[in-house]
Protein backbone atom coordinates (compact mmCIF):
# COMPACT_ATOMS: atom_id res chain seq x y z
CA UNK A 1 0.00 0.00 0.00
CA UNK A 2 1.40 3.41 -0.92
CA UNK A 3 2.49 5.66 1.88
CA UNK A 4 -0.15 8.16 0.68
CA UNK A 5 -3.39 6.15 1.50
CA UNK A 6 -1.75 4.58 4.71
CA UNK A 7 -1.18 8.43 5.75
CA UNK A 8 -5.24 8.88 4.60
CA UNK A 9 -6.03 5.76 6.37
CA UNK A 10 -4.65 7.69 9.68
CA UNK A 11 -6.42 10.86 9.13
CA UNK A 12 -9.47 8.76 9.05
CA UNK A 13 -9.16 8.03 12.14
CA UNK A 14 -7.93 10.85 13.39
CA UNK A 15 -11.47 12.38 12.33
CA UNK A 16 -13.37 9.97 13.76
CA UNK A 17 -11.72 10.20 16.92
CA UNK A 18 -11.70 14.06 16.72
CA UNK A 19 -15.40 14.18 16.24
CA UNK A 20 -16.52 11.60 18.38
CA UNK A 21 -14.47 13.19 21.23
CA UNK A 22 -15.77 16.51 20.94
CA UNK A 23 -19.62 15.58 20.34
CA UNK A 24 -18.92 12.87 23.54
CA UNK A 25 -17.12 15.70 25.86
CA UNK A 26 -19.85 18.58 25.40
CA UNK A 27 -22.52 16.08 25.61
CA UNK A 28 -21.19 15.69 28.90
CA UNK A 29 -19.80 18.46 30.22
CA UNK A 30 -22.36 21.12 29.07
CA UNK A 31 -26.32 21.07 29.63
CA UNK A 32 -28.02 18.77 26.99
CA UNK A 33 -31.44 19.79 25.94
CA UNK A 34 -34.48 17.65 26.05
CA UNK A 35 -35.33 17.50 22.41
CA UNK A 36 -35.22 14.41 20.59
CA UNK A 37 -34.56 16.30 17.51
CA UNK A 38 -31.20 17.19 18.64
CA UNK A 39 -30.50 13.74 19.43
CA UNK A 40 -31.44 12.08 16.07
CA UNK A 41 -29.38 15.01 14.69
CA UNK A 42 -26.05 13.82 17.11
CA UNK A 43 -26.73 10.43 16.44
CA UNK A 44 -26.80 10.47 12.88
CA UNK A 45 -23.44 12.32 12.84
CA UNK A 46 -21.67 9.75 14.74
CA UNK A 47 -23.22 7.62 12.32
CA UNK A 48 -21.86 9.20 9.07
CA UNK A 49 -18.94 9.92 9.97
CA UNK A 50 -17.84 6.34 11.78
CA UNK A 51 -19.22 4.65 8.14
CA UNK A 52 -17.48 6.68 6.03
CA UNK A 53 -14.43 6.44 7.74
CA UNK A 54 -14.88 2.84 8.00
CA UNK A 55 -15.86 2.68 4.40
CA UNK A 56 -12.83 4.82 3.70
CA UNK A 57 -10.69 2.21 5.01
CA UNK A 58 -11.78 -0.64 3.58
CA UNK A 59 -11.89 1.27 -0.18
CA UNK A 60 -7.93 1.46 0.31
CA UNK A 61 -7.94 -2.23 0.81
CA UNK A 62 -10.21 -2.88 -2.20
CA UNK A 63 -7.49 -0.04 -4.01
CA UNK A 64 -4.97 -2.57 -3.15
CA UNK A 65 -6.14 -6.05 -4.17
CA UNK A 66 -7.86 -4.11 -7.50
CA UNK A 67 -10.80 -5.51 -6.79
CA UNK A 68 -14.10 -4.46 -8.56
CA UNK A 69 -16.51 -2.23 -6.77
CA UNK A 70 -19.97 -3.04 -7.37
CA UNK A 71 -22.63 -0.58 -7.96
CA UNK A 72 -24.50 -0.81 -4.51
CA UNK A 73 -20.60 -0.13 -3.02
CA UNK A 74 -20.38 3.28 -5.74
CA UNK A 75 -23.64 4.13 -4.64
CA UNK A 76 -22.86 3.88 -0.57
CA UNK A 77 -19.58 5.98 -1.69
CA UNK A 78 -20.95 9.13 -3.04
CA UNK A 79 -23.83 9.35 -0.52
CA UNK A 80 -21.50 8.95 2.18
CA UNK A 81 -19.27 11.41 0.54
CA UNK A 82 -22.09 13.66 0.25
CA UNK A 83 -23.22 13.97 3.58
CA UNK A 84 -19.44 14.09 5.13
CA UNK A 85 -19.19 16.70 3.09
CA UNK A 86 -21.88 18.25 4.47
CA UNK A 87 -21.12 17.59 8.09
CA UNK A 88 -17.41 19.01 7.08
CA UNK A 89 -18.81 22.09 5.87
CA UNK A 90 -21.10 22.44 8.40
CA UNK A 91 -17.79 22.69 11.33
CA UNK A 92 -16.01 24.64 8.72
CA UNK A 93 -19.04 27.53 8.91
CA UNK A 94 -18.57 27.10 12.86
CA UNK A 95 -14.97 27.20 12.39
CA UNK A 96 -15.43 30.68 10.76
CA UNK A 97 -18.16 31.82 12.95
CA UNK A 98 -15.68 31.13 16.19
CA UNK A 99 -13.17 33.25 14.34
CA UNK A 100 -14.95 36.12 13.15
CA UNK A 101 -16.91 36.08 16.42
CA UNK A 102 -13.60 36.13 18.72
CA UNK A 103 -12.03 39.03 16.46
CA UNK A 104 -15.55 41.31 16.75
CA UNK A 105 -15.48 40.51 20.81
CA UNK A 106 -13.29 40.23 23.45
CA UNK A 107 -14.94 38.28 25.84
CA UNK A 108 -13.61 36.40 28.74
CA UNK A 109 -13.84 32.96 28.11
CA UNK A 110 -11.17 33.40 25.68
CA UNK A 111 -9.34 30.05 26.91
CA UNK A 112 -12.56 28.17 25.95
CA UNK A 113 -12.97 30.39 22.67
CA UNK A 114 -9.36 29.07 21.55
CA UNK A 115 -9.83 25.33 22.36
CA UNK A 116 -13.19 25.15 20.87
CA UNK A 117 -11.31 26.79 17.47
CA UNK A 118 -8.71 24.50 17.81
CA UNK A 119 -11.19 21.72 18.11
CA UNK A 120 -13.53 23.04 15.22
CA UNK A 121 -9.84 23.48 13.17
CA UNK A 122 -8.29 20.25 13.59
CA UNK A 123 -12.02 18.69 12.54
CA UNK A 124 -11.86 21.54 9.31
CA UNK A 125 -8.75 20.28 8.11
CA UNK A 126 -8.75 16.81 8.53
CA UNK A 127 -12.48 16.63 6.87
CA UNK A 128 -11.33 18.57 4.04
CA UNK A 129 -8.55 16.28 3.13
CA UNK A 130 -10.68 13.59 3.96
CA UNK A 131 -13.24 14.84 0.86
CA UNK A 132 -10.72 15.47 -1.22
CA UNK A 133 -8.72 11.99 -0.97
CA UNK A 134 -11.89 10.53 -1.17
CA UNK A 135 -12.64 11.38 -4.59
CA UNK A 136 -9.17 10.39 -5.79
CA UNK A 137 -9.55 7.13 -3.61
CA UNK A 138 -12.93 6.55 -6.00
CA UNK A 139 -11.29 6.92 -9.30
CA UNK A 140 -7.74 5.47 -8.29
CA UNK A 141 -9.65 1.99 -7.76
CA UNK A 142 -11.45 2.19 -10.73
CA UNK A 143 -8.14 3.10 -12.08
CA UNK A 144 -6.63 -0.26 -10.88
CA UNK A 145 -9.64 -2.76 -11.44
CA UNK A 146 -9.51 -1.63 -15.39
CA UNK A 147 -5.76 -1.49 -15.47
CA UNK A 148 -5.76 -5.53 -13.86
CA UNK A 149 -8.29 -6.50 -16.12
CA UNK A 150 -6.37 -5.10 -19.10
CA UNK A 151 -3.38 -6.48 -18.29
CA UNK A 152 -5.02 -9.97 -17.29
CA UNK A 153 -6.72 -9.85 -21.33
CA UNK A 154 -2.70 -8.92 -22.44
CA UNK A 155 -1.34 -11.82 -20.64
CA UNK A 156 -4.28 -14.54 -21.75
CA UNK A 157 -3.73 -13.38 -25.32
CA UNK A 158 0.00 -13.31 -25.39
CA UNK A 159 -0.29 -17.35 -24.24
Amino acid sequence: MNTHWKIFNIVNLICLTLIIGFISVNLYFYERPSDYLFYVVIFSIILVVTTNCIHNISLTKLCVTGEKMILGRKILFWILLILFAAIIFFFVYLTYDEIERDLRYNTYGRKVRLKYLLQFLSISVTGLYISGAQVVLFFKTRRSYQSLLSSSVDEIGNQ
